[in-house]
């Protein structure tokens, strides 16, 4: 028990060091271009030696890090890095999935509300109703927290606009000033990491 403490205990001081590095990196307001790839590239490789670890650990502990040769040591290696990517893949293409079907569908509201906007202001109120009928009817956990403020927003303002209390110019700024915001947030997602579970969080 104790020879597998000692097997395993690199790998425990490595995910310190992961996230001593990430909590430095954090904490420097403007690093170089260079600096910052290079930690990116070290915190990247740092992360698939633990998870190949762990993951050879899990598989067969009784021969971790005791290997008769390198084709042995080579080959459990590639299979443990194919077994973490397809499931870290996979996780973040589920999660952001998600995330990105709650922006399309604010999206496609707020094209519909610019649309009438533009050409029929009258119809607003109908437009509006629709919108909360199909809120009511989701779950209230459909939306993450960043687009239920984007809804209130648009709750908000197309209050304002119905009301008088908000120019149609105005109006449409806001419309337009939110679809910029939802199609930044979903480049920003589908330009993010895609195989680091560790680089996506601290990203």
């Amino acid at each position: 028990m104790e020879s597998q403490f000692y097997n395993i205990l690199p790998v425990i001081i490595i995910f310190i060091f992961i996230f001593l590095i990430n909590f430095f990196r954090r904490r420097k307001k403007n690093p170089s271009i260079t600096l910052f790839r290079l930690i990116n590239i070290f915190v990247y490789a740092l992360e698939l030696y633990c998870a190949t670890s762990g993951i050879n650990y899990l598989i067969n502990h009784k021969t971790f890090l005791n290997y008769d040769n390198a084709f042995n040591l080579v080959s459990d290696f590639i299979l443990a890095f194919t077994i973490y990517q397809f499931f870290i893949s996979v996780v973040i293409q589920i999660w952001d999935g998600v995330i990105i079907d709650g922006y399309l569908s604010l999206k496609r509201s707020l094209n519909s509300f610019l649309l009438r906007v533009n050409n029929r202001p009258e119809s607003i109120i109908q437009l509006k109703d629709d919108f909360e009928n199909r809120l009511s009817n989701l779950k209230t956990d459909a939306f993450g927290k960043k687009q239920s403020i984007i809804i209130n927003e648009i709750q908000i303002q197309t209050d304002n606009f119905i009301q008088k209390n908000l120019s149609i110019d105005d109006y449409r700024f806001f419309l337009e000033d939110k679809l910029l915001l939802i199609e930044h947030a979903i480049d920003t997602l589908n330009l993010g990491w895609q195989s680091s579970l560790l680089l996506r969080l601290f990203k």
